[in-house]
């Protein structure tokens, strides 16, 4: 014999849209209901269908830089709460997706204090959750790419052409499909103040693997490092293996002191390096003085 319960309720979180004007990628035009025109609409079909509302939810985009937008969503959220209170939902929960920043802590503590704001002018009588998203903001700093000059030559038009091992095909995927900036420096503390204009192709033999037509770095031999700070957030997940190149090799960096608070077994698998984490350091080229942003060239 089959017993079926089918007393239980369905909880939901309705989602607005609350696209922030500089985001890198928004997500608006797929998720996300108008709440002007949409919300009470589906405010009314949840008790229709006997949907238990709960919640509201917006993400204004990934790689926002504007104060306003966090602001602004919170102050609609707080329109819809209202309008569910009216149609007899008691909503308790809020939550403001991602898009924090992760690699400006100046930027970001200023952003939580505008959030706070919003969330004390607009939630301070009413009991809820608030939740978040905040993947970039934790990951976007914790990997750095290192990546090798494999080939070299200088062209008809005055510029080194350098080919790297990886490419838009790999870990720049993101860079390329979401247009996020790229910060690169040698790893070298290179003497000589010339500088070059210079193209960067990646490793595979799609002409568009391209990281840049024009980007001024020093004069680059084959077997130099490049390095790529702030390449935690969707690269790895992102990467392919295109005409069969492998995915990058992760090297986990750690000192004696962050393993002592971890508390690591010494049964744990890694191997401790010829020279300390602070002298590794030391040869990377911190001041950046050739240090170049940008963003990949999709001509």
């Amino acid at each position: 014999m089959l017993i079926i319960n089918s007393t239980f309720t369905f909880r939901a979180i309705l989602r607005i849209k609350s696209d922030a004007r500089d985001a890198l990628v928004k997500f608006g035009s797929k998720f996300g209901c108008d709440v002007e025109h949409d919300a009470e609409r589906l405010i009314r079909l949840a008790q229709d269908l006997g949907v238990d509302l709960v919640g509201v939810s917006f993400h204004v985009g990934f790689g926002c830089k504007d104060f306003d937008a966090f602001y602004n969503a919170i102050k609609l959220t707080r329109t819809v709460f209202n309008l569910a209170k009216v149609h007899g939902y008691n909503l308790n929960i809020l939550d403001i997706g991602g898009g924090f920043p992760g690699t400006n802590d100046r930027y970001f503590r200023k952003l939580a204090v505008t959030i706070n704001q919003a969330l004390d002018e607009y939630f301070s009588d009413v009991s809820i959750q608030v939740i978040a998203e905040p993947g970039t903001f934790f990951v976007n700093s914790s990997f750095t790419l290192a990546c090798n000059i494999i080939s070299r030559k200088f062209n008809s038009n005055n510029k080194w052409v350098y080919y790297i091992n990886d490419g838009i095909f790999g870990s720049f995927n993101r860079d390329y499909c979401f247009n996020v900036p790229i910060t690169m420096y040698p790893l070298k503390n290179y003497r000589s103040k010339n500088v070059y204009s210079s193209i960067i192709f990646g490793v595979t033999c799609a002409t568009p693997d391209r990281l840049t037509n024009d980007v001024t770095i020093p004069n680059l031999e084959i077997g130099d490092w490049l390095v790529f700070p702030n390449m935690g957030a969707y690269c790895l997940s992102l990467c392919t293996s295109f005409n069969g190149f492998s995915i990058p090799h992760i090297f986990y960096i750690v000192n004696d002191d962050t393993l002592a608070v971890g508390r690591f077994s010494q049964d744990f698998p890694f191997k401790r390096a010829s020279v300390s984490l602070d002298e590794s350091l030391n040869h990377f080229n911190l001041r950046k003085r050739f240090s170049t942003i940008f963003c990949i060239d999709k001509d």
